[in-house]
């Protein structure tokens, strides 16, 4: 994903909404881009392409939401030509700037077949 986001020139869209300053920092954002990227001698039927949504509201001043969804399709590729997937994760900040615990669950379909993977990623995020 982030590979062919590097490749690619995306079209996208953010939007970030920020609650007024004594609502003890809450906020939201919201981003999606559509990337689609083209090879020169290539048909155009065969450019890669895809979209993702990321969705990140502050549920409290030290608990983050995040959800994201997306697909891409690469069809010059025959092994795995479609990627899906949804991850949901929250984000503890122990110390705010300093320490922050992350929890994520991951599920992947990749493939001709689809095939489904699922992961469970746990985080501790220090910065000294």
């Amino acid at each position: 994903m982030i590979s062919l986001a590097a490749l690619a020139w995306p079209w996208a869209v953010a939007a970030r909404a920020a609650a007024p300053p004594d609502s003890a920092m809450l906020a939201a954002a919201v981003r999606a881009e559509y990337l689609t990227r083209h090879v020169r001698g290539r048909g155009r039927d065969r450019d890669d392409f895809g979209w993702y949504v990321l969705e990140a509201p502050r549920v409290m001043a030290r608990l983050q939401l995040v959800a994201r969804q997306e697909d891409f399709q690469r069809p010059s590729r025959t092994v795995s030509p479609r990627l899906r997937g949804q991850a949901w994760a929250a984000g503890y900040d122990v110390a705010p700037n300093r320490v922050r615990l992350l929890l994520e669950l991951s599920r992947r379909h990749r493939g001709a077949r689809q095939v489904r993977s699922t992961a469970l990623i746990a985080q501790i995020q220090a910065q000294f």
